[in-house]
This record gives structure tokens, C-alpha cells and sequence, in this order.
């Protein structure tokens, strides 16, 4: 016969896998604008700095999406890291939130008491600051400056869609290998530039006319459409289509 122990014991672990499973139904869903400012902050890696692991494995005839996305400060008071002043609205905002791989998820909730709210904020800061050197993603001096950044990431965009793109009867074929080639550079190329150039444009908002400001908030929903089209294979009627005067965004005339 069960000890009463073993029976409470049971019960305890049934009472907390209820309780995880209302939390996550009763978790508001993290809006499209905020995961598209997450995955252009990560550019594709996962965000531990001793880790860095591509999030798009390429190496198999699909790419394949391994990305998480975790919270600093657990969205609910009972998860990891939950215990804080931080409010609800502020828990799914994108400066709480961090994109890591699957085993790194899993190792900071698993252990909280070692992947502290502090550690997990300077990972971040670290991978920003990574970027920056890397890819020149700062906040720049001028407009020209801006755009000389931007234009190298455009052109590579460009010339792909040139070679690859969904020109022709081939577009509606999605077993062609012209197709399929399209589809893997779009993720692995085209949808990292385009939220690079997000991340540019957002930390030089100043330099931007009004107008200007317009089309990049096209850009911006364009760009959640390829994400949704893409990566996360969601199918759009009346998708944004790329804003051409997005070429001349901080080109001086």
C-alpha cells in the first residue's frame, strides 16, 4: 500500500503540473513587433555569450528553427527568476525577454539560483555589443554614415533576390530546387540583413525625416510577414510587400 508520503508527494507534482499548465494557457502571446526586435537583436545566435550557437541549423535540406525564447524575470511570479516588482505588461516586453537554444532554455530554468536576472541582462548587453563590432550596428554620426551600413546589407539582399527569387513559373512550385533555394537563403541570409538593418534604424531614429519614418514602419511590417511566412510558416493573405523607397532611407539627394 502507498505511503502516505508517496501519495502527497504525487499529489504535489500533480498540483504543479496543473498549475504550469494554466499558467502557459493564460499567458498572453508575445506580439509580433516585440519577437521581430528579439530575433534582430540575436541575429540568428543564441544569446549566452559562451555559447553562440547558430538558432538555424543549415545543414539539412530544410532549415530547421531551433529558437527559443525566454524570459529574464519568469512571466509568472512562480516561475524562474519570477520574484519581481517588474509588471505583467513589462515581463513580455523585449528588454525581459532573451532568444537562446534549446539546451540554454533549458539550463537557466532549470537553475535559476545560477543564471541570475543580472547574468541573463549583461549576456544580452554582451551580445549587443558583439553585434556592434561586427556588423556596425551603432549609433552613428550621420545620415551617411547610416546608410553606407545599411547599403552593404540591401545590396547582399538584393543580388539574392536577383538570383534566387521567385521569378516565373517556378514560384509556384514549391518543389523546385530554385524554390527551395530561395526559401533557405531567405532565412539564413535575407531575414537576418533585413532585421539588422531594423536594429540600425532604430538606434538612429533621429536622423530619419518623417517621411522616412513611414516607410520604415512599412519595412517593418514587411519584414513580420517574411518572419511569419517563413520561418514560422503561417500563411498571409495581402502580405506587405517591400517598400521600394526603402532603397533611398538616409540617402542624402
Amino acid at each position: 500500500m502507498p505511503s502516505i508520503g508517496g501519495l502527497g508527494q504525487r499529489a504535489s507534482l500533480s498540483t504543479i503540473r496543473s498549475r504550469q499548465g494554466a499558467l502557459m494557457a493564460g499567458r498572453p502571446k508575445i506580439p509580433d513587433a516585440v519577437r521581430v526586435a528579439l530575433f534582430s537583436s540575436a541575429a540568428q545566435r543564441c544569446q549566452n555569450p559562451g555559447c553562440l550557437r547558430p538558432l538555424y541549423l543549415k545543414d539539412v535540406d530544410e532549415p530547421t528553427h531551433i529558437a527559443e525564447i525566454a524570459h529574464i524575470v519568469a512571466f509568472s511570479e512562480d516561475g524562474p527568476r519570477g520574484k519581481s516588482d517588474l509588471s505583467s505588461a513589462d515581463r513580455h516586453r523585449a528588454e525581459n525577454l532573451i532568444l537562446l537554444c534549446p539546451s540554454c532554455h533549458r539550463e537557466i530554468d532549470k537553475a535559476p539560483g545560477l543564471f541570475s536576472i543580472e547574468m541573463l541582462r549583461d549576456w544580452k548587453a554582451s551580445h549587443s555589443a558583439k553585434l556592434t563590432a561586427a556588423f556596425g550596428v551603432k549609433v552613428c554620426g550621420s545620415r551617411s554614415e547610416a546608410r553606407t551600413v545599411i547599403e552593404r546589407l540591401q545590396s547582399e539582399n538584393r543580388r539574392i533576390f536577383e538570383e534566387f527569387g521567385p521569378h516565373g513559373d517556378e514560384m509556384f512550385d514549391p518543389e523546385a530546387v530554385r524554390a527551395q533555394t530561395w526559401k533557405r537563403r531567405m532565412i539564413d541570409t535575407i531575414i537576418p540583413n533585413s532585421r539588422l538593418i531594423l536594429s540600425l534604424v532604430d538606434m538612429n531614429v533621429g536622423l530619419l525625416t518623417d517621411n522616412e519614418r513611414v516607410v520604415v514602419s512599412r519595412f517593418r511590417t514587411h519584414v513580420a510577414d517574411l518572419v511569419a511566412r517563413h520561418e514560422q510558416e503561417t500563411k498571409l493573405v495581402g502580405a506587405e510587400m517591400y517598400p521600394i523607397d526603402m532603397d533611398r532611407v538616409l540617402a542624402d539627394d
